[in-house]
C-alpha cells in the first residue's frame, strides 16, 4: 500500500508568492546595506571628530609652545644685550686701565688707534733678534701682550667703533703680534739650549729656565750631562 502523501507537498507557491519572497528577501538585503552604510558612516565620523580633537589638541600644544618659545627667545636677546653691555664697559675700562698704568710707570706707551706707531712698534720688534737675556725678551713680550689687551678693547668698544679698513689693520696686527711673541720664545729656547753654562743647575748638572712675567711664564728643562754609567 503505498505512503500518504507529505503535507502541503505537491502545492506548487503560486507566481504571486514568488514574487512576495523575491520582494522580502530584496527588502531584507536593502536593509542590511542601509544598516552597514549607516554603521560605515557612523565609524567614519567617529573617526573624523577623533581626527579634529587630535588636531585641535596639537594646536594648543604649539600655540602654548609657540608662546614659551617666543618668551625665551625674549629673555634670552635681553640678556645677551645686558651681556653685550657689561663687555663693552669692561673693555673700555681695561683699555683706560692699561693707558693709566702705563703712564704712572712711565712706560713708552703705543697707541693701536696710530697706524703709525702700531706698525713702528712690531716692525721694530721683528728686527731684534740678536741674542739677548731672557727676562727682556719676557718684558718685551708682556708689553706686545697688553698690546693685543687693547686692540681687542677697542674692537669691541661700541664708542670707539673701528672702521672696516681699521679693523682689518687690527686684525692684521694681531696675527702679528701673536706670530712674533711665538718666535720671541722659541729663539729664547734656542739661546738658552747653546749657552747651557749660564743656565746650569749645580746638582745636577741639567738646564733649568724659571722665569715669568705678569702675561708671560717660561720654563725649560734639558739634560745635558752624560750619564756615568
Amino acid at each position: 500500500m503505498p505512503p500518504p502523501p507529505a503535507a502541503g507537498r505537491g502545492k506548487k507557491p503560486t507566481k504571486a508568492e514568488i514574487e512576495k519572497r523575491k520582494q522580502e528577501e530584496l527588502e531584507k538585503q536593502r536593509q542590511e546595506e542601509e544598516r552597514l552604510q549607516q554603521l560605515q558612516e557612523e565609524e567614519e565620523a567617529k573617526l573624523a571628530e577623533e581626527r579634529r580633537k587630535e588636531e585641535e589638541e596639537k594646536a594648543r600644544i604649539r600655540e602654548i609652545e609657540n608662546s614659551r618659545f617666543d618668551e625665551e627667545r625674549t629673555n634670552l636677546r635681553s640678556i645677551l644685550a645686558e651681556n653685550e653691555q657689561a663687555l663693552q664697559r669692561l673693555a673700555e675700562n681695561q683699555l683706560k686701565e692699561n693707558e693709566w698704568y702705563r703712564y704712572v710707570s712711565c712706560e713708552k706707551m703705543v697707541d693701536p688707534r696710530n697706524a703709525q706707531q702700531l706698525n713702528s712698534f712690531i716692525n721694530v720688534w721683528n728686527e731684534q733678534t740678536g741674542k739677548r737675556p731672557i727676562q727682556e725678551i719676557l718684558k718685551e713680550c708682556k708689553q706686545a701682550e697688553e698690546l693685543l689687551q687693547d686692540i681687542a678693547s677697542i674692537s669691541t668698544s661700541h664708542t670707539e667703533k673701528p672702521s672696516l679698513l681699521e679693523e682689518s689693520r687690527y686684525e692684521e696686527a694681531t696675527k702679528s703680534l701673536q706670530k712674533s711673541i711665538l718666535d720671541k720664545l722659541d729663539a729664547a729656547t734656542l739661546y738658552a739650549l747653546k749657552t747651557p753654562e749660564d743656565h746650569m743647575d749645580e746638582e745636577d748638572q741639567n738646564i733649568k729656565v724659571s722665569v715669568k712675567s705678569e702675561e708671560v711664564k717660561f720654563k725649560l728643562w734639558g739634560n745635558v750631562a752624560r750619564n756615568p754609567r
